[in-house]
């Protein structure tokens, strides 16, 4: 219908990253043109380059999409977590909100539906977190505009073993000899961080995560 959105365009910061991912750089294909061609041999299940179509009109990929089991096997699109409240299990996602690949919105929307299913961000909350990451692209494939170098290993390790659930993560610009040049906290979402007034930018301790996204109380 006029006025629905088909799929969410790119997000704006991601041009940063679209060297890398949509053009090549540095003599290099583009590696999301390199995945793309992949994905398109797996559903083809033709896996010479030669016999693939450079471009693809939307009613072929369509056909290549119903006869395919990949989807099947791949899609994450289902927003029921109950299974995690059962199993008592954690589950940690993180993404770039400069994203050049794998557009933002779409997490953020399975997010609220989740959300909503569980009977509320408190419920959810509970088991499954949601970092967005200012200036960051897909997985650290050039330094960000913003402090990127953060670890969410850690931050699973600590909710799981020690059950301390994660409010925010600390992201820290390094210099080249590894000394911290400026840090930001990654709020849980929707939570989004805010500055204290009279405070030191460039050190995270300054910032509070204020909840002013719309997702499901």
């Amino acid at each position: 219908d006029e006025g629905d959105t088909v799929y969410p365009v790119a997000a704006p910061g991601s041009e940063y990253f679209s060297d890398r991912w949509l053009f090549g750089a540095d003599g290099e294909p583009a590696w999301g043109v390199m995945a793309s061609a992949g994905y398109r041999q797996m559903l083809a299940q033709d896996l010479s380059e030669e016999d693939l179509p450079a471009g693809l009109s939307t009613d072929q990929m369509l056909d290549w999409l119903k006869r395919s089991s990949i989807p099947e096997l791949t899609d994450a699109t289902d927003p029921d977590l109950s299974g995690l409240v059962k199993e008592d299990t954690k589950l940690l996602i993180y993404q770039g909100w400069s994203d050049p690949l794998i557009i933002p919105e779409p997490i953020t929307l399975y997010y609220q539906k989740a959300a909503e299913l569980a009977g509320g961000l408190q419920q959810l909350q509970q088991n499954a977190r949601l970092f967005m990451v200012p200036g960051w692209g897909h997985c650290w494939e050039k330094p960000a505009a913003a402090p990127d170098d953060f670890d969410p290993l850690y931050e699973l390790e600590q909710w799981v073993e020690q059950g301390r659930a994660p409010e925010f993560m600390v992201a820290r610009r390094l210099d080249a000899a590894g000394g911290e040049q400026r840090s930001r906290p990654i709020c849980s979402y929707p939570a989004v961080a805010r500055l204290q007034v009279g405070k030191n930018p460039d050190h995270f301790d300054s910032y509070q995560c204020i909840n002013n996204a719309p997702a499901a109380e």
